[in-house]
């Protein structure tokens, strides 16, 4: 009976068989009923009670995690180094997300700051630093999450921007996703990461064939300006990939399989763009481009969950790119 109430995500009829019933469940199912009704602190209390009288139990003990990485609050910092064409610089983020109340609800918040550390002037007159700034709202439910944001974009002008993001597991195999933004930083170029900015629309989806193989398809359509919203052209592509995991279970050994389409066209105008650049014709948005490559890694499974031990990771991409 519960295993159908959750197929037909009848939650009145998994609440009452719970109620009932929970002593002689299954394990697995009832933390995943208990969750599925909104009463998380109870599947996680009730999956930690379970994990304690059975310490071989490596599914419940993953269950466990994966609720426990996905609902409770987390902080991030992150700091990174970039030499590209013409310069260099280096990234410093900070995230956090906040959960508000066990129904699902919760804010986020994050902020980076790029600062350059060498410029070459025959190419860059100037390189302003670049920030920007969140602040979100997000709710979780038995058939997905949302989540929007406001905030704003700082580099040669301030901009307000925005975004939307919405997912959703029709079936259990079956995910898709839907990201609107409006005024976001953009890395197509380093003119464009320097004073430009883009409206995204992108739609994923994915399919978990097995629990080893995984089919994954981006199209996206953005739109360019500078950032004294000059519009500069457009650009529409796909990302495929193809995930195969080897190994499940850490250290988790996963191979993949990419490739990607992007094509743009350019308005020829350049905004405030000209403020950095020596050039009085040059090419702002990005060459039409194809790519294809392979990958491998390992430990991603466990790179964000809290464990005793050092667990490392790795991912290794290589690829050709038809631009180079």
């Amino acid at each position: 009976k519960l295993n159908l109430a959750l197929w037909k995500n009848d939650r009145y009829l998994i609440q009452k068989i719970t109620d009932q019933y929970s002593a002689i469940l299954p394990i697995r199912d009832c933390v995943e009923a208990l969750a599925k009704t909104g009463e998380l602190k109870k599947a996680m209390g009730f999956a930690f009670r379970k994990m304690d009288q059975n310490r071989d139990d490596y599914l419940t003990f993953k269950q466990f995690k994966d609720m426990l990485t996905e609902n409770e609050d987390s902080s991030e910092v992150h700091i990174g180094y970039f030499n590209r064409q013409s310069l260099t610089s280096v990234e410093q983020k900070v995230g956090i997300k906040q959960k508000l109340q066990e129904k699902g609800f919760g804010i986020s918040f994050s902020a980076s700051l790029t600062e350059p550390l060498s410029v070459d002037d025959t190419v860059i007159t100037r390189a302003p630093d670049q920030k920007e700034i969140f602040m979100g709202i997000n709710k979780k439910n038995e058939r997905g999450t949302w989540e929007i944001g406001l905030g704003y974009l700082s580099g040669l002008k301030d901009n307000p921007s925005g975004y939307l993001k919405i997912n959703s597991r029709p079936q259990s195999r079956t995910n898709i996703g839907l990201y609107f933004a409006k005024n976001k930083a953009s890395s197509d170029t380093l003119y464009l990461e320097l004073g430009g900015m883009k409206d995204i629309t992108q739609l994923t989806l994915s399919y978990q064939i097995n629990t080893r193989l995984l089919l994954h398809i981006r199209p996206e359509y953005d739109v360019f300006y500078a950032q004294d919203t000059t519009y500069l052209g457009e650009g529409m592509g796909a990302y495929l990939e193809a995930q195969y995991k080897l190994r499940l279970g850490y250290p988790d050994y996963t191979f993949k399989m990419f490739c990607q389409q992007m094509s743009y066209k350019s308005s020829h105008n350049t905004g405030i763009l000209k403020e950095i650049t020596p050039f009085t014709n040059v090419d702002i948005l990005p060459e039409n481009f194809s790519s294809f490559g392979s990958g491998f890694s390992f430990g991603h499974d466990n790179r964000d969950n809290l464990v005793r031990p050092w667990r490392p990771f790795l991912n290794l991409d290589f690829l050709y790119n038809t631009q180079n």
